[in-house]
């Protein structure tokens, strides 16, 4: 059989007819499409689209017909045309659900859906994220938006009216009371849960209790090793909320006294995010509400007594607070119908499985039943039988309104 010259192949000479063989490119093409001699960015971007056609081929995908790429549009050696980019779904999706949020007369002409929007305290957001879903079952007409932006940042965005109800955490301050009265609105206060804040170390801690002044202690910087508490000698690393949040508010009027905690400990938006940073780190401690708890870290006894619902509820264990919704005095009929589920059978069901204590009562909220913000706790998160919420039995708070 002929051989083809350098490169030691047997010749086919019926092959290179075809424009198969080895020879073949020297003779030039054998079929349409193929570049010219000479033309090496041609030849290279006509190679490239011949291995990306024989993969889409594989693949079952449609490929490009196979046509000469011109010099003009040819891109520079060394550089390859990025393909054209898609925006993701998900962004297109949030795209369109903003452009409602800000202009409801898009909302309308889509098909003129009611809308609900609420923000605020991340603690209580799992029980409105649970209830919205709930509730929505039965509303389809309906637009509902949650948000966990923190307490004080839902109250400032219901007093400018870019939310209809704000969870909090905690009580309304009197520079927001203040901020209210400046805008002319009026702010009703609805008692949703009684909470404990628990204080959580990783479960390999062999530390069982702690006291309030302890506690003082690691959160101003004077006690630094778990070996001060009984612990291992190890250092403390105290996981604290950020300033926006009700929780971090509550902990520092509570637990520091007003004080100011040291400067370096680390940080947390959530308190899930103070949950999953002290399950992975066994020098942690931090606090969380009730909501929060799992295997994954141990709660410490504060002063001897163990955070639950009954402890919150008797009043015997020293860090507890309320749990609320605040809404305009001038809320429309939306805002009574979800309240109304709120705090149903159904709803006090999602709060007891979150891990709160609801308010007692029938369960049933008539519209318009919420107190004014300038009260003092509700019945029976006011300190009845012993427990209730911070702020039991003080004065009544600054006048909120018109």
């Amino acid at each position: 059989m002929a051989r083809s010259g350098r490169s030691g192949c047997p010749r086919r000479p019926d092959l290179e007819e075809r424009g198969k063989g080895p020879r073949a490119a020297a003779t030039g093409p054998r079929w349409p499409g193929r570049p010219a001699e000479g033309d090496a960015v041609s030849h290279q971007l006509f190679q490239e689209r011949e291995r990306r056609d024989v993969n889409m081929a594989r693949k079952g995908l449609p490929h490009s017909p196979r046509t000469n790429p011109t010099a003009s549009q040819a891109p520079r050696p060394g550089r390859r045309t990025p393909p054209a980019r898609r925006q993701p779904p998900y962004r297109q999706l949030l795209a369109i659900t903003f452009t409602l949020l800000l202009c409801p007369g898009l909302l309308q002409a889509a098909g003129g859906k009611a809308t609900l929007r609420i923000s605020g305290s991340s603690t209580l957001l799992p029980v409105t994220q649970t209830a919205a879903e709930e509730y929505l079952k039965g509303r389809p007409d309906l637009l509902l938006t949650v948000s966990g932006t923190g307490t004080g940042e839902g109250i400032r965005s219901l007093i400018d009216g870019n939310v209809d109800i704000a969870d909090a955490s905690r009580e309304i301050k009197e520079e927001e009371a203040s901020r209210a009265r400046e805008a002319d609105v009026s702010l009703e206060r609805h008692d949703v849960a009684l909470d404990c804040l628990a204080v959580i170390v990783h479960p390999s801690n062999p530390v069982e209790d702690i006291t309030m002044d302890d506690l003082r202690g690691v959160y101003e910087g004077t006690i630094v090793n778990w070996s001060q508490l009984g612990g291992p000698d190890l250092v403390i690393v105290p996981i604290n909320r950020d300033s926006s949040s009700g929780t971090f508010e509550m902990w520092v009027e509570e637990v520091l006294g007003g004080a100011r905690h040291r400067p370096d400990a680390q940080v947390q938006s959530s308190s899930g995010g103070v949950a999953y940073a002290v399950s992975g780190n066994r020098y942690a401690l931090g606090y969380v509400s009730l909501g929060f708890l799992s295997p994954q870290v141990k709660a410490l006894a504060v002063n001897g007594v163990r955070p639950s619902r009954q402890t919150a509820s008797d009043g015997s264990y020293p860090i507890k607070r309320g749990l609320y919704m605040y809404v305009r005095g001038d809320h429309g009929p939306e805002v009574d119908r979800f309240l109304e589920f709120v705090f149903s059978e159904a709803g006090r069901e999602i709060i007891e499985r979150i891990g709160f204590l609801p308010p007692p009562g029938d369960g049933v909220a008539a519209p318009g039943t919420g107190r004014p913000a300038e009260d003092g706790p509700g019945p029976g998160l006011d300190g009845a039988g012993g427990g209730g919420m911070p702020g039991a039995g003080k004065e009544a708070g600054p006048d909120v309104g018109r």
